[in-house]
């Protein structure tokens, strides 16, 4: 079994401590493979130490803590390669613990002990170490444990992997310089087998003042970290999970400094666009954009929530019917029309109070949340109409209006038209290629009755194409969505029944007549709500269009 380890000890300028170790192994393992790999250092050891002690020795010109561990398992003989830091102090029983955890097939990897200098180890210390969780918060070190165990990492003094999974996964990524670099290989090694953790295999780690991380780098340690966890991140945690991830820990940089969070986000964002096409980096840009309006509207929400004179009026209507439930056939005024809407918005309304007792913010989550679903709605619809790339832009556009985002915290009867508006476009889209979807058009059409009449603005082209496709819609799906329709405008039909039809005149009484708050239409009235609609426009982006805003 000896005749397939190997040991590995890299160091940095100090290859006197890695002499000292080898010395150590070589008291009980007079034939083991040792491998020093120093780094940048000008003056290396004797050669006749290193013959003596049988070492193969390699110096690199340039530091790096993962291309000298590369080197070692490049050099290595042993099917099974132990990493020590050259300022450990190992056990007689270090090396064989090691060794005995292998006789398990399914182990591919050994974390021991490690005791550092001035470390407060509690009276129990039976307990968990190397553990982390899927999103990569949280790091439980505690190498100090005496509980045998399986871990999700190592700590890079004191571990032992199988060469071949160390090939199969290229070795140590060189772009952790130091740092991080043995969570990272523990991370990818894991899916070809378990890493253990014994107690057995103990380390001294004495941690040595000089090499390592220098000294004029310690200032720098936190920035370091946090970049080669932004690397981590972007590596090992599946997008768009590590966005939450990397949310968390800027948080956590930002109370170091502006530097090390502005670090932790180039690294992941550099690493993360690095190993995919341009395609994949629009598309990861898409859904870290989804984040955000999704971040927006879900923000503070019951301190913008907008619960106005009109919101106010409707919750009356919603609450009487949560305390007192009856049948009602008419909802909300039509902007005063003398059009009355169904009553489907204050049955919402009043479902909503219900599962609330009546506080009124679960409106402004509601209408939150239903802003989000617009918004990847339009993805998907301009993804199967048009392109992916156009749905992308699409939601984008509508997610990042600031005009949007203020429109979807007020729960009012509008709120829904964006949604049914969308789902109208969708249903004439597909009645093209299958009348069923006349079925579909129905209900939304008898919707839009219980919602806006600016929905009534579909009418002409829904008519347009119901009638271009007449002849080849079944009689069934008339019937059906004839039925259907019906059904959705029934609450309506019952009161312009018992009201001498005051709903279906009304649109003649308001053009010709005048009836209702509303004058009759005049060219300056027209004119007057162009730059109302040239204003709104404006706000959709800030955009100066008619407007001081």
């Amino acid at each position: 079994m000896l005749k397939k380890v190997s040991i590995v000890i890299p160091t940095y300028k100090r290859a006197h401590l890695a002499l000292r170790l080898a010395r150590q192994i070589r008291k009980s393992y007079p034939h083991i493979q040792i491998i020093i790999i120093d780094q940048e250092n000008k003056k290396p050891p004797p050669h006749k130490e290193i013959s003596r002690l049988k070492i193969d020795y390699f110096n690199l010109k340039k530091a790096n803590i993962s291309l000298a561990k590369n080197k070692g398992i490049k050099a290595s003989r042993g099917e099974v390669i132990i990493f020590f830091d050259d300022d450990v102090e190992i056990t007689k029983e270090t090396i064989q613990a090691h060794l005995d955890c292998y006789r398990d097939k399914k182990v591919i990897g050994v974390a021991g002990r490690v005791i550092n200098d001035g470390e407060k180890i509690p009276k129990n210390t039976k307990v968990d170490t190397g553990q982390t969780n899927f999103l990569g918060t949280k790091f439980v070190y505690k190498f100090w444990s005496t509980k045998k165990q399986l871990v999700d990492f190592v700590y890079g003094c004191n571990m032992s992997f199988r060469k071949s999974v160390l090939e199969k996964i290229g070795g140590f990524d060189k772009n952790f310089p130091k740092i991080f670099e043995e969570v990272d290989l523990a991370k990818r090694a894991k899916k070809y087998g378990q890493i253990l953790f014994t107690p057995k295999a103990l380390v001294y780690h004495h941690k040595a003042i000089s090499g390592g991380i220098r000294p004029e780098e310690k200032r720098n340690k936190e920035n370091l970290i946090f970049k080669n966890y932004g690397r981590y991140l972007a590596k090992n945690i599946p997008f768009p999970f590590s966005l939450i991830s990397l949310w968390r820990r800027t948080f956590s940089a930002l109370t170091k400094s502006l530097q090390t969070a502005f670090l932790l986000n180039q690294t992941y964002w550099k690493t993360l666009f690095s190993k995919i096409s341009k395609k994949k980096a629009f598309e990861i840009f898409f859904f870290a954009s989804l984040i955000i309006i999704a971040f927006l509207r879900l923000y503070k929400v019951p301190q913008f929530f907008s619960f106005n004179f009109d919101e106010e009026y409707q919750a009356t209507l919603a609450w009487q019917q949560v305390k007192n439930f009856h049948p009602i056939w008419i909802g909300v005024s039509a902007s005063n029309l003398n059009y009355y809407l169904g009553p489907g918005f204050t049955y919402l309304n009043a479902i909503l109070f219900k599962l609330s007792h009546g506080d009124p913010v679960i409106l402004g989550y509601f209408s939150s949340l239903l802003g989000i679903s617009v918004t990847a709605l339009i993805y998907y619809i301009g993804k199967d109409v048009f392109s992916k790339r156009i749905g992308m832009i699409a939601a984008i556009t509508y997610g990042g209006s600031a005009l949007m985002n203020f429109f979807d915290r007020r729960f009012w009867n509008p709120g829904p038209v964006p949604i049914i508006s969308l789902l109208i476009f969708y249903s004439l889209v597909k009645f093209e290629k299958d009348k069923r979807w006349l079925m579909a058009i129905a209900l939304l059409v008898g919707t839009s009755f219980h919602v806006h009449l600016s929905l009534m603005l579909f009418l002409p082209i829904i008519l347009w194409v119901i009638i271009k496709n007449f002849k080849k819609v079944k009689k069934i799906t008339w019937i059906k969505a004839t039925f259907i329709y019906l059904i959705a405008t029934s609450p309506l039909i019952v009161f312009d029944f018992v009201h001498n039809f005051s709903n279906l005149l009304a649109p003649y009484n308001y053009f010709f007549k005048g009836k209702g708050e509303h004058t009759a239409i005049t060219l300056s009235s027209v004119f007057s709500h162009s730059r109302v609609f040239l204003s709104s426009l404006g706000r959709f982006w800030f955009l100066k269009l008619s407007t001081d805003l």
